[in-house]
């Protein structure tokens, strides 16, 4: 499993009691506290696949070899039938 580090803002994640809920594929810290961020994730809908990634909102992100695997493969699932 490949590790990475970014540059950036973490989001909180705060969830819908009567969403369809998420599974977490990898999360996030930040140095000096115990908060996990949930950083690219599926939502479990039962007639789409939905990935979300909380991650690459600078340019520096997008120069990143795993950064690139992960929204290449992100892609790939999503749209597979």
């Amino acid at each position: 499993e490949p590790k990475f580090t970014l540059k950036d803002e973490r989001y909180y994640y705060n969830p819908d009691p009567a969403g369809p809920g998420i599974e977490v594929l990898a999360q996030s810290s930040v140095a000096g506290s115990d908060k996990i961020y949930p950083s690219v994730f599926v939502v479990k809908h039962p007639q789409a696949r939905i990935v979300g990634i909380a991650l690459g909102h600078d340019a520096e992100s997008h120069t990143i070899a795993n950064y690139q695997n992960l929204i290449r493969n992100a892609v790939q699932w999503a749209t597979a039938k």
